[in-house]
């Protein structure tokens, strides 16, 4: 009887240990390798619509031709590459000293969205990650 309660208490701690673990490890994923985000407008349509949620990963450089979810006057907004430009900033001494990359980006839908003129260029900074699935809302 006694051995028969050590076991459990093995198989208890073993499975809380297991599952801390687990949980740990999606916090680490979510926080730090990618994200969960929701499409506010139609913007983007026919590729993303308006509800759908979209599950983006944080590293790595945008290249052209992805879509990416960047942050600009405190919304998340979703748009393609285009290209990337960068450019070197100068310091007081006019050399070069830092290199910040710019993206041009632009939406497809192009009646719903903003003046996609607007959007020319945005910081590197902004970009919160580059698309990698959609789950589409259901109509």
């Amino acid at each position: 009887m006694e051995q028969q309660k050590q076991v459990v208490r093995k198989l208890r701690r073993s499975c809380l240990i297991r599952i801390s673990v687990l949980v740990i490890a999606i916090v680490i994923f979510f926080t730090y390798i990618a994200g969960v985000g929701r499409i506010k407008t139609d913007a983007m349509a026919p590729a993303l619509h308006a509800g759908d949620l979209v599950l983006f990963l944080r590293c790595g450089r945008p290249v052209c031709g992805e879509t990416i979810l960047y942050r600009t006057k405190g919304k998340q907004e979703a748009g393609q590459v285009m290209a990337v430009d960068v450019r070197a900033d100068k310091d007081e001494t006019g050399r070069g000293c830092d290199q910040s990359e710019f993206i041009m980006i632009m939406r497809d839908h192009r009646l719903e969205g903003e003046d996609p003129r607007r959007y020319t260029t945005i910081p590197e900074k902004s970009v919160e990650g580059t698309v990698l699935a959609v789950l589409r809302r259901g109509k």
